[in-house]
């Protein structure tokens, strides 16, 4: 994912254009079967996702609360909070996403 490419999605819009570049830098992108469980509720959270390509789905103990597409993010409460996953995401079909971790 492009520095460019993070500028478009809302919740990078506000960072500077190093900051950004930054970011870019240490993303990843990966691919998804449909089924495969991305984040789990409760476990130790450090990276954000972008959804390029597919659908996911947000669930909380089996309850689904959300439906995520392109250009949609998750895992973010994990990754500011350095905290716990506080929802599982499960590819709804397979999906194309960009993993952000900070690196340094």
């Amino acid at each position: 994912m492009t520095p460019a490419e993070l500028g478009q999605i809302p919740f990078f819009a506000q960072l500077t254009q190093p900051e950004r570049e930054r970011l870019a830098h240490c993303a990843r992108r990966e691919v998804a079967p449909q089924g495969l469980m991305i984040t789990t509720f409760g476990e130790r959270g450090d990276e954000l996702y972008v959804i390029e390509e597919g659908r996911a789905y947000v669930s909380v103990e089996a309850q689904r609360l959300a439906e995520l597409g392109p250009g949609d993010i998750f895992g973010e409460i994990a990754l500011v909070g350095d905290d716990w996953r506080t929802a599982s995401v499960l590819a709804a079909t397979s999906m194309r996403y960009v993993i952000l971790t900070s690196c340094t």
